[in-house]
């Protein structure tokens, strides 16, 4: 743009008329004045009104009437400076430029112990078995570091701390050296100190997503089930799909429902969409289908109920996949398998074939 300047209320005057692209922060303009402001400027300008990152949901429902009755534009709260600087390009430039890297898969539990962590981690094994691609998996779950299901070795979130809260230090190789490493994925473990759950950032979430993406080809964020928190909003607002993993029960239902108030604020007054994945089910407990309806969220996939054998893993800290039931095995790898044809992730055999081949034309 070849002129951005910034002004207070009691400076709009008819010499701004002729910008073609106006920001408005919540913090300065109220709802109710944003009628009087529009009359301002001219009927082909863009005005974007930004909400404040502490807004509450009933205050944003209302914004955005008034800016939809003035035809002004909402950019929903709690987004970092850069994601504000790249909505505002999305609604003011022809070209918008994607994300570039990796695939970022987020998933959030409808509840804390949904099994989220075992669930992530069993889809990530399962991957690193179907396709060629390098497979991360980070926590961003600020309650539980999730290192239940792996005898782990690498470092904690909370242990990059200082390097993504307000330097960003970190780079994509530098997180790569703090996971660990598995035959099938590399794992970066969430937050295991109790005082830092609330401070980590919204810059500090997006960064680390960000060198994640750079460093993996499929990136599995375990995003907790706490979307008033800044690492596990940051996954759900970066990623590319996101995934519910829920279990059928009845507080499941209610507390996905009051998730959603939240989500929506965030998203604009929109459905942020999800699919969905039942944990630990049971057809005693109802069909899928119904929850599918209930939940207002196309089914990805079941996962059978592994009682025993669940909590054996656990207490031996292995993968759920090293298990030998057969439906949670093969209910995993059709979750993978979906994933790999929708991102068109090449196959472990189809990779070698090709360096076989190769091999074959070099001699």
């Amino acid at each position: 743009m070849e002129d951005v300047r910034s002004f207070d209320l009691a400076d709009l005057t008819e010499e701004l008329s002729d910008f073609e692209v106006i920001l408005i922060s919540d913090r300065y303009i109220a709802a109710y004045e944003l009628e009087q402001v529009k009359t301002k400027f001219q009927v082909s300008t863009t005005i974007l009104y930004l909400l404040s990152y502490s807004i509450h949901a009933g205050a944003a429902t209302e914004a955005k009437m008034v800016a939809d009755r003035l035809g002004i534009t909402i950019i929903p709260p709690k987004r970092t400076p850069d994601q504000i600087a790249k909505e505002v390009e999305r609604y003011t430039l022809d070209s918008f430029a994607p994300e570039s890297g990796g695939n970022v898969i987020a998933f959030m539990g409808s509840l804390s112990q949904a099994g989220v962590t075992a669930t992530v981690l069993s889809l990530a094994d399962e991957l690193g078995k179907l396709t060629s691609a390098k497979v991360g998996v980070i926590s961003l779950n600020a309650f539980t570091p999730g290192d239940s299901f792996l005898s782990y070795s690498g470092s904690y979130l909370d242990d990059l701390y200082a390097q993504i809260k307000e330097t960003k230090l970190l780079t994509p190789g530098e997180l790569a050296g703090h996971m660990q490493v598995t035959p099938t994925f590399s794992y970066l473990a969430g937050n295991a100190d109790l005082l830092k759950r609330y401070r980590y950032s919204s810059d500090a979430a997006e960064h680390i997503i960000a060198c994640a993406r750079k460093q993996f080809d499929i990136v599995l964020l375990d995003a907790g089930a706490n979307p008033d928190n800044n690492l596990c909003l940051q996954a759900l607002l970066q990623a590319d799909l996101r995934i519910l993993v829920s279990t059928q029960q009845p507080a499941a239902v209610n507390m996905w429902r009051k998730m959603n108030v939240l989500l929506r604020m965030v998203g604009n007054g929109e459905p942020m969409p999800f699919m969905l994945v039942l944990n630990r089910f049971r057809s005693l407990y109802g069909d899928a289908k119904r929850f599918e309806q209930v939940m207002e969220l196309p089914l990805l996939g079941t996962l059978p109920d592994l009682e025993e054998e669940g909590q054996f893993c656990e207490a031996e800290r292995r993968l759920l996949t090293t298990t030998e039931n057969g439906r949670y095995m093969s209910q995993i790898r059709e979750i993978g398998k979906q994933l790999q044809s929708l991102y068109k992730w090449a196959a472990q055999n189809e990779d070698a074939s090709k360096k076989r081949g190769w091999r074959l034309f070099s001699r």
